[in-house]
């Protein structure tokens, strides 16, 4: 496993460059979901609590929240959670997971 900085690398731009493109990708969110990430990440507000504050229901604050940010890490060239937790596939001629793909067994 290659080492993992403790800190982002930054490129030329430094923080300030950070900051620029977050506050671009937010501005491009649509506007319910830049509230839901605001208040849920930037304000760091419980789901009940952001939920009450905009008048919509908890999977409603759910849902735009990973929609919006799944928006941001693409807007920032960051990998979503699903690009990072896809099992990698097997290779060619490997047997297949037991369970995976094969029929339901009964017993007689």
């Amino acid at each position: 496993m290659p080492d993992v900085p403790d800190l982002p690398v930054l490129g030329p731009d430094g923080a300030a460059g950070v900051r620029d493109q977050l506050a671009r990708a937010l501005a491009a969110l649509p506007a319910r979901q830049r509230a839901v990430v605001a208040l849920r990440h930037l304000e760091d507000m419980s789901i009940a609590d952001v939920a009450d504050a905009l008048g919509m229901a908890e999977g409603t604050v759910k849902s735009q929240a990973a929609r919006g940010v799944a928006a941001l890490r693409r807007a920032l060239g960051q990998p979503n959670d699903a690009e990072c937790d896809e099992p990698t596939p097997a290779s060619p001629g490997a047997p297949a997971s037991p369970g995976v793909g094969a029929p339901a067994q009964t017993r007689e």
